[in-house]
């Protein structure tokens, strides 16, 4: 089927916007300064497509571990990354031993939190937004029989996103062909991260595991999810990845 005939083909198929939020990606953390596939979500039977139309919502943080001496007075920890106060997500997620806590305070410009152990030796965790400029890459890529087959739907960078208000200045996309933000069947969507602050999505890389997860992480991203599949939409979009017209 040629592109433009796959494209009415799908315009006149059932679909439901929707958001694909973080819940529903395999999540990965990500490596100090290198480029590494953080989030992934497979379209499992059926294509759906990424929404020009709507806001996405992207922050993510980084995490490291501290211990509090227990001598109940106020400690300050300092961070290893630039901390930013940015108004997309809660800036700073404390746990100590595996409890959500409160910081006494934090000091955004000498990256650094305070908090009062209450005379406890506890382990705490912080996960919070870093400032260390990185790149954002958004893909779909076909399965792995045909995994050459690429396209770079966004780019972006970590301090970028950071710093906006997504409120004010949301995420969008912007395709150059109708085809372009198409996800078909079997297909995936992968978010990769380049950064000096690795991705941190929970505790496992930590050096004590609680289970504390990254709360104030997020990816949300506007989709329309199609009801069923539609012949011949695969071989238009991987002609159209790889600059085939037609």
């Amino acid at each position: 089927m040629q592109g433009n005939a796959a494209v009415r083909a799908l315009n006149n198929t059932p679909g439901k916007r929707q958001t694909l939020g973080k819940g529903q990606f395999s999540l990965t953390d990500g490596t100090a300064n290198e480029r590494t596939m953080v989030a992934s979500y497979q379209a499992r039977g059926v294509p759906f497509e990424v929404r020009e139309d709507a806001a996405a919502r992207i922050s993510f943080v980084t995490a490291e571990e501290f211990t509090a001496d227990g001598t109940d007075n106020v400690e300050t920890h300092n961070l290893s990354y630039n901390l930013v106060e940015t108004k997309n997500t809660q800036n700073l997620v404390l746990y100590a031993d595996g409890s959500r806590v409160q910081p006494d305070s934090i000091d955004y410009a000498g990256n650094s939190f305070d908090y009062d152990d209450g005379g406890n030796n506890e382990v705490l965790h912080a996960f919070y937004v870093a400032r260390d400029p990185g790149s954002v890459t958004i893909e779909k890529v076909a399965p792995k029989a045909q995994a050459s087959i690429s396209e770079t739907l966004t780019q972006d960078t970590t301090s970028a996103l950071a710093d906006r208000d997504q409120n004010k200045e949301p995420v969008t996309f912007e395709f150059t062909d109708a085809l372009e933000g198409v996800v078909p069947a079997n297909w995936r969507l992968n978010v990769y991260v380049d950064a000096p602050a690795p991705v941190r999505w929970d505790d496992d890389n930590l050096g004590t595991t609680n289970g504390d997860v990254a709360t104030n992480a997020v990816v949300s991203l506007p989709i329309v999810q199609y009801e069923q599949g539609v012949p011949g939409l695969e071989d238009a979009v991987k002609r159209s990845a790889i600059g085939i017209e037609g």
